[in-house]
């Protein structure tokens, strides 16, 4: 993935991958899991538990308000016609390895989001290697809620860069595997408005112009609930 900073940003380091400029996210203190009972209008809908883990993505980069990042936004949506218990899991810069091996996967949940492989398929993590992990996460998570809906995020960068849409495919090939719903998002990366821009001043610091507008996390947060079971 390409990537991000917190609160400081640190020097910026490109690389060239393909022919796709590919920014490195600076380490970041990790995000401990936390818990957000919003307040639903009542239905007849039953309560729903909803985990997101992933990177700066998932954390909120670079909407102007960490509420108007796509997991955020997302559970607002839900919960207005359901009770919803939302957690999150995140870390800007993070790959799957670091995700993976950190943080613990919660259990009965009914939904998870996994938006990972950003920062592999940015920093060199080979798809070979990548894509049995993968595996082996979404096994955990099921191992965990077995009756979870799986929701897999794909890579938030350019399919014309063909590392990228070889990451989709193994993301695509082991969610499905898992019984999960795969979500590509290059559609929406490679759509004008969709990024940030860059110099803006954000909750997470001064934008880049990779990372989601709030119009591009919108956009991604409409495309999860669309895929959670009514």
């Amino acid at each position: 993935m390409q990537y991000t900073a917190l609160a400081v940003l640190a020097a910026v380091t490109f690389a060239v991958v393909g022919f796709v400029l590919v920014r490195p996210e600076p380490v970041v203190t990790a995000q401990a899991p936390v818990m957000v009972s919003p307040s639903p209008t009542p239905t007849s809908k039953s309560p729903l538990k909803i985990w997101f883990t992933g990177d700066s993505l998932t954390k909120g980069l670079y909407a102007s308000a960490e509420a108007n990042g796509f997991a955020r936004v997302a559970t607002s949506y839900l919960s207005r016609t359901r009770e919803v218990t939302a957690s999150y899991t995140s870390e800007a810069g993070a790959n799957l390895a670091k995700v993976a091996s950190n943080y613990p996967i919660p259990s009965g949940m009914d939904v998870a989001v996994v938006e990972l492989g950003t920062n592999d398929a940015g920093k060199g993590t080979k798809v070979a290697d990548f894509e049995p992990a993968y595996a082996d996460y979404l096994a955990k998570i099921k191992q965990a809620s077995p009756e979870a809906t799986v929701i897999c995020l794909g890579i938030w960068g350019s399919t014309y860069n063909n590392e990228i849409a070889l990451f989709n495919t193994a993301i695509e090939k082991q969610c499905s595997a898992a019984g999960g719903r795969f979500i590509p998002v290059s559609g929406i990366y490679q759509t004008n408005g969709m990024r940030s821009l860059r110099g803006d001043a954000t909750w997470a610091g001064v934008a880049d112009d990779f990372h989601p507008s709030d119009t591009g996390h919108a956009a991604i947060a409409n495309a999860v609930t669309s895929r959670v079971d009514p």
